[in-house]
């Protein structure tokens, strides 16, 4: 399981390394969310 999750972030990584600022913006402000959501998550249990 953990080495389908670090397939699947260095295949992100790699989609943020190649696509424009704007995109970079959007992933950034997308992995911000994510950690807010598993930071209250876990905040809750």
């Amino acid at each position: 399981m953990k080495h389908i999750h670090w397939n699947i972030s260095d295949f992100y990584f790699w989609l943020y390394i190649r696509t424009n600022r704007r995109n970079i913006y959007w992933f950034e402000k997308s992995m911000i969310h994510e950690r807010k959501a598993r930071a209250s998550r876990l905040a809750l249990s």
